[in-house]
C-alpha cells in the first residue's frame, strides 16, 4: 500500500492524476496532527509513505506544526513498519554557487529550505535511534504534467507501478 500526504499539492495531485498506483491511500492534513488518527490509517504489508504536505512558511507557529506533524508521521511509520519517502523540494547550494558535492557544506538561502533541512535532520536521528527506514530525496526537478519521462520522479514512479527495482 501506498500512503500519500499533500495530495492537493502540486506533487501530490500530479502523483494521484497519473494513476500509477493501484492501492493507494490518501491521508489528510488534518489527519497528521494527531497520532491517533493516524493510528486509525489501515496497513497491509509492506507499505510506503510519501509525505508531500507541508505547510512551511517564515511563521514559527507553522515551523512548529510542520515539525509536529513530521513526529507523528516518523511515530506512525515505526509503529506500522511502513518505509517513509521524504522529498526535501528546496534547493541546497554550495556557498561558491558552483554546485555541491554529498559532503559539502550546505548553504540555506532562505527559511524554507531552513525547515526542509531541519526536517532531515529530524529524519536521520530517528531512524538511526529508531532503526526507520527512510530515504530523503532532494528533489531538483519536480514532477509534473508533460516532464519527460526520463526525469527522476517519473522514472521512479514507472517503476514502482512496474514492480521494478530503483537504483540511485
Amino acid at each position: 500500500m501506498i500512503f500519500l500526504t499533500g495530495s492537493n499539492g502540486f506533487i501530490g495531485s500530479n502523483i494521484l492524476q497519473s494513476n500509477l498506483f493501484t492501492d493507494i491511500k490518501i491521508i489528510s492534513r488534518s489527519d497528521l496532527t494527531s497520532l491517533e488518527k493516524l493510528n486509525n490509517q489501515k496497513t497491509n504489508g509492506d507499505s510506503l509513505l510519501f509525505h508531500f504536505a507541508s505547510a512551511i512558511t517564515n511563521d514559527q507557529s507553522k515551523k512548529d506544526e510542520e515539525i509536529k506533524i513530521l513526529k507523528n508521521i516518523l511515530n506512525f511509520c515505526y509503529q506500522n513498519n511502513i518505509s517513509l519517502v521524504f522529498p526535501s523540494t528546496s534547493f541546497y547550494e554550495s556557498p561558491t554557487k558552483k554546485g555541491s558535492r554529498e559532503d559539502g557544506k550546505i548553504f540555506l538561502h532562505n527559511k524554507y529550505s531552513q525547515i526542509k533541512y531541519e526536517c532531515e535532520l529530524l529524519i536521520k536521528d530517528y531512524v538511526k535511534q529508531n532503526n526507520l527506514n527512510a530515504i530523503i530525496l532532494r528533489i531538483f526537478n519536480v514532477y509534473g504534467p508533460g516532464q519527460p519521462s526520463h526525469y527522476f520522479l517519473p522514472n521512479v514512479l514507472k517503476s514502482i507501478s512496474n514492480n521494478v527495482d530503483i537504483s540511485i
